[in-house]
């Protein structure tokens, strides 16, 4: 989960996974939508798109192809978190406010405390899901803009 994005190359390592497999095996594979990737970019540090951190952007038909290239069968896709881009992208834009810019493995640096508009987010998001159609609402934003997609596949028994 969340790995295929930081690495050069993610068939390859699809296609070991797929071969150490048991038949009938099955994979829940994840990465980053492109779309929310895209949203991020104009205000996530540079390094975010660099070594070690995100080196491929997905989007929904080449993740697609990607798994059924490794000889997996898709069972199911969709796309999720739409929560988290916001935090994530409010997150930058309260780091670059601050003056701190993230350099090398961005996921090292977040960590409490966190800046008042990121609880004040929390606080929103989960006053809007608990309208009586708030489900509907994440629904449609994780839709829209994810912050990623997920694969649920099998490997197939011959």
């Amino acid at each position: 989960m969340d790995v295929l994005e930081h690495t050069p190359d993610p068939l390859a390592l699809l296609r070991e996974l797929v071969r150490v497999g048991a038949p009938n095996a099955k994979y829940v594979l994840s990465v980053p939508d492109k779309r929310g990737e895209e949203f991020q970019r104009a205000f996530a540090p540079k390094a975010y798109f660099e070594q070690p951190n995100h080196i491929q952007i997905f989007d929904t038909a080449g993740f697609a192809a990607l798994i059924t290239e490794s000889g997996l069968q898709i069972d199911h896709h969709t796309t999720h978190g739409f929560f988290w881009l916001m935090h994530f992208s409010l997150y930058w834009l309260t780091e670059r406010a601050a003056g701190r810019e993230l350099e090398g493995a961005a996921m090292d640096r977040i960590a409490p405390p966190y800046h008042p508009l990121l609880k004040q987010w929390a606080q929103l998001w989960h006053q809007l899901l608990q309208l009586p159609d708030g489900d509907l609402l994440k629904q449609a934003f994780d839709a829209a803009l994810p912050k990623g997609q997920c694969i649920i596949a099998t490997k197939p028994a011959g």
